[in-house]
């Protein structure tokens, strides 16, 4: 569970991601309303915000999310709020498209989303529609998708899920991961076997030791 929390901190995440190579937008993490108004200076107002820690909350039996939202220039009357709870601020990267990419031990599936083709969706995919074609299996480049099985072990774990952008440029820019993401979602969408893999895994760690699922060989 240490390992998860660890893996769960976002600047912890950012900067790990510099680390190996990972293109990471410029990024701002502050409770500092001047700080975050020269940053939208800096930026053109092209920036993202999203929150520090978990992005729902419970209000009388009822759950809301809070999304990466794009900021209007009437929200900045609001941006003093911001001393009262940290906020990231991103610059605003352009997609082709959005890709979840699942890390299972030493394998990595990818899958874009069409994100791009939904107003609904298009700054943020979880806000998903269920149009057909809006998922596809994508195939990283082999250097990106060892990088990815790479940040998932520095981080002492055996599986994460991945945010990625891919640029119009064909860049591929890391936003963040979720070391506890669901995946099976992604697996009824395309077909791709994470499944298989997560029982692979499971599998060899018990054949490794008998007590080796127990002793954390899947955190």
């Amino acid at each position: 569970m240490r390992a998860i929390r660890y893996a769960s901190h976002k600047p912890a995440q950012l900067a790990l991601a510099g680390v190996l190579g990972f293109a990471v937008p410029p990024t701002l993490i502050t409770s500092d309303p001047q700080a975050f108004m020269d940053f939208w200076d800096r930026h053109g107002g092209q920036i993202i915000t999203k929150p520090l820690e978990n992005p729902s909350i419970g209000v009388r039996g009822r759950m809301f999310a809070r999304y990466s939202e794009t900021p209007a220039t009437m929200d900045l009357a609001a941006a003093d709020a911001i001393r009262f709870c940290p906020v990231i601020a991103q610059a605003y990267v352009p997609k082709l498209v959005e890709l979840r990419v699942t890390v299972v031990g030493d394998r990595a599936f990818a899958v874009e989303i069409d994100s791009q083709r939904s107003n609904h969706a298009r700054r943020d995919w979880r806000k998903y529609d269920s149009t057909p074609g809006l998922y596809a299996v994508h195939s990283l480049p082999d250097d990106m998708a060892e990088r990815c099985v790479r940040l998932v072990s520095e981080f002492d774990l055996n599986y994460g899920a991945m945010d990625l952008i891919l640029t119009p440029d064909g860049d591929y820019v890391f936003l963040e991961i979720n070391p506890a993401g669901q995946w099976l979602w992604l697996e009824s969408a395309t077909g791709i076997p994470i499944a298989d893999a997560v029982a692979d895994l499971l599998l060899s760690a018990a054949d490794r030791s008998p007590q080796s699922l127990t002793n954390g060989a899947f955190r």
